[in-house]
């Protein structure tokens, strides 16, 4: 049955390694145009971590960055030259309605004192000398200094505040970018006041540019938390745009980058950024550029032709009471409707007009193919009731719809609401209601409305990407991270909760024989399982791979009990995992493996949890598996050892700590053939380590690479100088390879560089490669293992059998020997399963005409049955152990005696 389990998994790996290699397409070019208010080098600068994140994040685009000024900016979207656009948001509302921009992908985070602050506002300032100035209504016939009547946060925000006022100032002075030049102006009396956006204030102080208490804000509002000084109202930071033109597939990957920046990370704190948000509300903004009437909402208001009998029908009455004036008015009041129709029916949004009592007296095209009811079934009717069902109305401030009160149409309102269809469908629409008075009298309210159930769509779909796993649907490691801060925030001692890491056992197994289809249904099945059996007591994620998270909260504040609560839970879930999932018509079982953290308090960072709890997973792991596990101090000592142990291994190649043993081959005849080449670490302080204890971590920290790279020139070295030796001379030496050297892309001109820098003879250097390194792409392996073999450079397959072993890349590979595994060996004496496993092993190689060596011989029965078994080669403890290089020269010395002068 062995023997069959291992011819499966041989074919399944003749299938891997059959597998096409998928086409790339070139990237696509993709413009992010940057509003700026610095210098073109600086700007440049500030953001190009920015585009050097996008081209990492998303590989399938290539990201360029520009700089714009608001002129040139302006053009560039209207002519279509950007694809994203970062920008000011009253500078983006001016684009939404000039040139169609979409909805946000994001808003940026600023960062200020290390805090994040995710909204703007502006800031009004005079010198402190001046006594008469000291509130918002001093700012009477004032001089006042901006950069830009443009300006969102240095002009137009200040200028609603002093207009909510009433308060006019006596001219503007625009001195221009940088806003720096504002405060010089106002320092230099050639203003009265400044405005600026707020920031600038303390940026000026901090780099010493400005004296503290040499200026005093005006109108100062008080926000708590936030960290500048301010005298307006605060709106939403920056958003970043992606244009009308962007597939939409290609923007919901850019939108889930930027949502994935790490916040307050190296990327962010270059472009001294905080990160991003799921993307803010600019109605605030739209509400204030209409009161503020500044562009595009400057343009004057329609006037029905009411408006005009108003002003002129008194003058029409007392001029002429006659039959024809009143065939001309109602010859003029038909024309004004009609050309009223024209304009309306031509818009694309929905516009109705309701008297004082609510009844409907004119109503669009648009408005009735939204709503979906006949222009006649609606006009002289009671409309609001009909549209606004108060069962879809979400909550409001005062428990009323601001469009059903009546005492609030005399107010203007803006903002989102929901109406429903004649067909009973509900739908999200943006609002805008304008009141009509008449001589202080108000007469009818006129009501714009547009359906965003599209652009409400969109931003679900883009914060369900950046928070929830594709595959499973599950919330990912982000949202679980948020989550777990949140709790740990909340937590005041009243409650306890815990955090349980699981992984699968075995899965990439299963997933490496069956195929990713299977292996993704299986996950998608298990994260079902466990949303059954957690329930709402907790959150369960699927933070990637095979591993899932829960997070429980609410447990008893007793730590015994919590614990016992935790427990359960984790013991549920390792029981449901042992009954079978049917995937396709077969049955799997799974286990697996449960490590918990226990937490009561902010005490303990979210980081520092998540690596609690995944420490304790894999503590079950090492223990056999199907566990689970509860983090202590035992773990958290291994913990500080592995990060103590990794901090030496960072320095150890530095301080020349590595040593290169040799543990000698040897035939049939007894005669030394050969020797593999075996690292061992000279600690200080632990003495001699092997590699079991530091090659893993050396893989997991890239010091691989150095560390092979070191181990290949000492071997070559060595050949060079044995270059002669009678006995010495003519071994061949193994040097063991990892998947991370055969991956690299110079990896055969490293090896060619180490040979002619040291003159070795290419054909006393062995190396040995693994089944599982020659798995990540075989096609590529073969091509530089063929370009060295032409050097002279030799291969042999190490410990073979134990992986899933390919019949057909055995016969394509350049390979020159077999290394029977250890593992084989061991049992000879007692396993007739391992005899026929080397046995066949043996014969195999025979028939490929390679040679065959047994590792791992440590008996002399052990090298009598290889023998029998046709086994030429042999290496193990039962001949000699791993020695230092002068232990290896003086057995030589013993078995072959030669004159003192031979070489070292």
């Amino acid at each position: 049955m062995m023997i069959k389990r291992r011819l499966q998994r041989a074919l399944a790996g003749l299938l891997l390694a059959l597998a096409a290699t998928p086409l790339r397409a070139d990237p696509e070019t993709i413009v992010v145009g940057v509003l700026s208010f610095r210098p073109e080098a600086l700007a440049l600068a500030q953001w190009k971590p920015l585009t050097d994140y996008l081209n990492r994040s998303v590989p399938s685009a290539h990201f360029e960055l520009k700089v714009y000024e608001y002129g040139p900016m302006q053009e560039a979207v209207r002519q279509q030259a950007v694809d994203l656009v970062i920008t000011q948001p009253g500078e983006y509302v001016r684009m939404v309605h000039q040139n169609g921009l979409s909805t946000p992908l994001a808003t940026l985070i600023n960062l200020e004192n290390g805090r994040p602050v995710r909204a703007m506002g502006g800031v009004i300032v005079a010198r402190s000398a001046r006594q008469d100035l000291r509130d918002l209504k001093d700012l009477q016939d004032q001089r006042i200094a901006t950069v830009s009547r443009l300006s969102f946060g240095a002009y137009q925000i200040q200028a609603t505040e002093l207009a909510r006022l009433s308060i006019s100032p006596e001219r503007v002075v625009e001195t221009g970018l940088p806003q720096d030049r504002v405060i010089e102006a106002l320092l230099a009396n050639e203003a009265d006041v400044a405005f600026v956006r707020t920031g600038l204030l303390e940026t000026l102080v901090r780099e010493g540019r400005l004296k503290p208490g040499e200026l005093k804000v005006l109108g100062q509002q008080n926000y708590p938390g936030y960290p500048y000084a301010l005298s307006s109202r605060l709106y939403p930071e920056w958003p970043v745009v992606a244009m009308s033109h962007l597939p939409e597939d290609l923007s919901v990957r850019i939108a889930g980058a930027l949502l994935s920046l790490p916040h307050g990370g190296d990327a962010a704190r270059r472009m001294g950024i905080y990160g991003f948000t799921v993307p803010a509300d600019y109605e605030p903004v739209r509400a204030m550029m209409r009161e503020l009437r500044a562009p595009p909402f400057d343009k004057p208001p329609v006037i029905s032709w009411r408006d005009i009998w108003q002003q002129y029908g008194l003058l029409v009455a007392s001029a002429v009471l006659t039959l024809l004036v009143i065939v001309v008015m109602a010859l003029r009041e038909m024309l004004l409707r009609q050309r009223m129709d024209s304009f309306s029916n031509a818009m694309g949004e929905g516009m109705f007009v309701l008297d004082r009592q609510g009844i409907v007296t004119y109503i669009n095209r648009a408005a009735c193919r939204l709503l979906g009811y006949q222009r006649e079934a609606l006009l002289g009717r009671q409309l609001l009731p009909l549209i606004l069902s108060t069962a879809s109305q979400p909550q409001y401030l005062g428990g009323t719809n601001p469009l059903l009160d009546p005492q609030r149409w005399q107010l203007p309102y803006e903002g989102e609401n929901v109406f429903v269809s004649a067909s009973g469908k509900v739908f999200p629409v943006e609002v805008s209601s304008r009141p009509v008075r008449r001589k202080d009298r108000f007469v009818r309210i006129v009501t714009v409305f547009s359906d965003i159930s599209e652009r409400k769509a969109h931003s679900e779909h883009v914060y369900h990407l950046a928070y929830h796993d594709a595959l499973t649907g599950l919330p990912n490691r982000r949202l679980l991270f948020e989550r777990l801060q949140e709790s740990l925030g909340r937590s005041n001692g009243s409650s306890r909760g815990a955090l349980l890491f699981s992984d699968l056992d075995r899965f990439k197994q299963l997933n490496d024989t069956l195929g990713h289809k299977v292996g993704d249904a299986l996950l998608q099945a298990v994260a079902g399982r466990m949303l059954r059996i957690v329930g709402d007591q907790g959150l369960v994620a699927h933070t990637g791979g095979d591993e899932f998270a829960v997070l429980l909260e609410r447990l008893d504040t007793d730590p015994e009990r919590a614990s016992a609560q935790a427990r359960s839970l984790a013991e549920k879930l390792r029981s449901s995992m042992r009954e079978p999932f049917g995937i396709d018509s077969q049955y799997h079982q799974m286990t697996v493996s449960i490590g918990v953290a226990l937490f009561d308090g902010p005490e303990t960072g979210a980081d520092e949890l998540i690596k609690r709890a995944d420490m304790a997973m894999y503590e079950a792991k090492a223990g056999g598996r199907n566990a689970i596990r509860f983090f202590d101090h035992d773990i958290a000592v291994q913990l500080s050892q592995r990060v103590t142990l990794e901090a030496d291994l960072n320095q150890a190649l530095a301080l020349q700590q590595f040593r290169v043993f040799f543990q000698p081959q040897y035939d049939s005849e007894g005669r030394m053939v050969g020797a593999e080449a075996l690292v061992r670490w000279l600690h200080p302080q632990r003495g001699l380590v092997t590699p079991g204890h530091f090659i893993p971590l050396a893989e997991e920290t890239g010091l691989i690479l150095p560390l092979g790279q070191w181990v290949l020139e000492q071997v070559c070295q060595q050949i060079e100088r044995w270059r002669g030796h009678p006995v010495l001379g003519e071994l061949v030496i193994s040097v063991n390879l990892c998947a991370h050297q055969l991956l690299q892309a110079n990896f055969v001109e490293s090896i060619t560089s180490v040979l002619m820098a040291t003159g070795a003879d290419a054909r006393r250097l062995q190396l040995e490669l693994t089944e599982s390194v020659l798995a990540h792409n075989i096609d590529d392996a073969t091509d530089k293992m063929r370009r060295l073999v032409a050097l002279g450079v030799q291969f042999a397959l190490d410990d073979f059998g134990t992986g899933y072993s390919s019949l057909s890349y055995l016969k394509r590979l350049p390979i020159q020997q077999l290394k029977i595994d250890a593992s084989f060996v061991r049992d000879l004496q007692t396993d007739p399963n391992d005899v026929v496993i080397t046995q066949t092993i043996i014969a195999l190689g025979q028939s490929l005409g390679l040679e065959v060596i047994a590792e791992g011989v440590e008996t002399e029965a052990q090298r009598d049955i290889l023998l029998q078994q046709g086994c030429r080669l042999f290496q193990g403890y039962f001949y000699a152990r791993p020695q230092a290089l002068a232990d290896l020269v003086d057995l030589v010395h013993k078995v072959h005696p030669l004159p003192q002068e031979s070489p070292p």
